[in-house]
């Protein structure tokens, strides 16, 4: 049986009518007085505008309905952290062959191949023809058999060093035409113990400095070792925002949760393990004597990582979750492709010793029904929070002691959005150029000719967790479900 639900769409409403909040003189929350809803342009980036979420914990107040609806502001989103930021591609292991290839579409447009060479180094490209801009592939995923060839008119490049290899009847291309200048755009790609990052800026801060210290929660697990066994793709009509919010607590899983997963006792990673979170990370530890996975009264099958495996809950910042518990792990990629719509992927991994258990994917299934069960709960109460938002009379709340995660990431979107907005233009784009010239620069045969990057929304499937079993790496890539 297949799943083919879908989250509503929010209404169509003017831009004016959708963020008409009524001021009321008595608007106070512990003798706080909050500021009326901006009413003019500057008044969006106004710092003063958002001066209750940047107090403490205990004093804060969550951030105002129209960051979640405004496409100024969600576009400011895209420009100033989104689009700079390290974003998850997923596992070196998907590619295990000279020519596997992902495609990975990015907030604002920019699209990406990441392939893997016949020199066995993995690369990402931007997924723009030199020639005239079109896609060069509109797969998620594949493997390209010889060149990666243009669809429009075959230009064809070189999967290893992304030099242009042919071009049809190129002597008829202008004298001054140089093939050598006209190779695939590389971007910024690096590997972390088996996973791979990509960005598409230039000037973004190495991997290691949004990491920071990560490795003291994860040090128990072996992730070289690790594979990838599925993956699952969900659309959501949400701000990006509230799905973020809702990975980064556990105050909600006895109410969201309370007829599947339960109840979940938590604590901040800096109270377990005495040392704070240096990065773009926050986490929370999970006390349990096993696997968290399986359902209250399963059993869980597989053999532990180690005995001094924990369980945790890491928020990489802005949008990714890297879970972790005693047999596995899996994560979330949260990729907004307009201001209320979002792209929610997991990814499930395991050692690779235990994926050779001979009846592991019997094992498995009810794993994935329990991912797939609570993701979609979570994506359920983020779609009813985007709804609630746009009410007139919606006002921020104060936080829990337990969204000690969600007041750090809103003050991350809240840095990242107003630094940007007084001092634009942080980061530079991505387009194809001519080799060995910076962006911008070009030789006079080819400076007229300079195609923008284009992006595309992809075709999505859909599937059950029992239609069929998962298959190991290079089979996997494909399992999508859309909610």
């Amino acid at each position: 049986m297949l799943f083919r639900s879908r989250l509503g769409r929010t209404a169509q409403a003017s831009i004016h009518d959708m963020f008409r909040l009524r001021r009321t003189a008595s608007s106070h929350l512990h003798h706080t007085t909050f500021p009326p809803a901006f009413s003019t342009r500057t008044g969006l980036f106004d710092p003063t505008t958002y001066q209750h979420t940047r107090l403490t914990l205990a004093q804060a107040r969550c951030l105002p309905g129209h960051v979640y609806h405004n496409q100024q502001w969600h576009a400011a989103e895209v420009e100033h952290l989104l689009r700079p930021s390290w974003v998850l591609v997923g596992r070196a292991e998907e590619l295990p062959h000279p020519g596997s290839f992902m495609r990975l579409d990015l907030p604002g447009g920019d699209s990406s191949i990441i392939v893997k060479g016949k020199d066995q180094q993995i690369r990402a490209y931007a997924n723009v023809c030199t020639h005239r801009g079109a896609q060069l592939t509109q797969q998620q995923s594949g493997r390209f058999a010889g060149g990666i060839v243009c669809p429009y008119h075959a230009w064809t490049f070189d999967p290893t060093s992304g030099k242009l290899r042919g071009v049809p009847k190129g002597s008829d291309m202008s004298g001054c035409f140089k093939q050598d200048d006209w190779p695939l755009r590389e971007m910024r790609l690096q590997e972390y113990r088996g996973f791979l990052f990509l960005t598409a800026s230039e000037k973004t801060a190495p991997l290691e400095d949004t990491l920071g210290n990560v490795h003291m929660a994860l040090a128990d697990w072996p992730f070289e070792d690790f594979v990838c066994v599925g993956r699952r793709e969900y659309l959501v009509d949400c701000n990006w925002k509230f799905l973020m919010q809702n990975t980064s607590e556990t105050y909600h899983t006895s109410f969201v949760h309370k007829d599947s997963l339960g109840p979940m006792p938590s604590e901040p990673i800096v109270k377990f393990l005495g040392s704070a979170p240096i990065g773009d990370w926050d986490a929370v530890h999970v006390p349990s004597d096993r696997s968290i996975v399986p359902m209250p009264g399963e059993e869980a099958p597989f053999p532990e990582i180690s005995s001094t495996a924990s369980t945790y809950f890491i928020s990489l910042f802005p949008k990714l979750q890297l879970n972790v518990t005693r047999d596995c792990a899996w994560w979330m990629r949260v990729l907004p492709s307009g201001v209320s719509t979002t792209t929610v992927t997991l990814g499930f991994m395991f050692p690779r010793s235990t994926t050779m258990l001979p009846d592991f994917q019997q094992l498995l299934k009810p794993y994935i029904c329990r991912w797939d069960l609570a993701v979609r709960e979570d994506n359920e109460i983020s779609h009813n929070q985007h709804m609630a938002s746009l009410n007139s009379l919606h006002r921020p709340g104060p936080y829990h002691s337990l969204e000690f995660g969600v007041h750090r990431f809103d003050n991350m979107v809240l840095d990242a959005v107003l630094e940007g907005a007084a001092t634009p233009a942080r980061h530079s784009p991505v387009h194809p150029g001519a080799a060995g010239l910076r962006t911008g620069e070009a030789s006079a045969c080819s400076r007229a000719f300079l195609p923008k990057a284009t992006g595309q929304q992809g075709v999505r499937m859909t599937s059950s967790c029992s239609s069929q079993p998962f298959s190991l790496p290079a089979g996997a890539r494909d399992r999508k479900s859309v909610v």
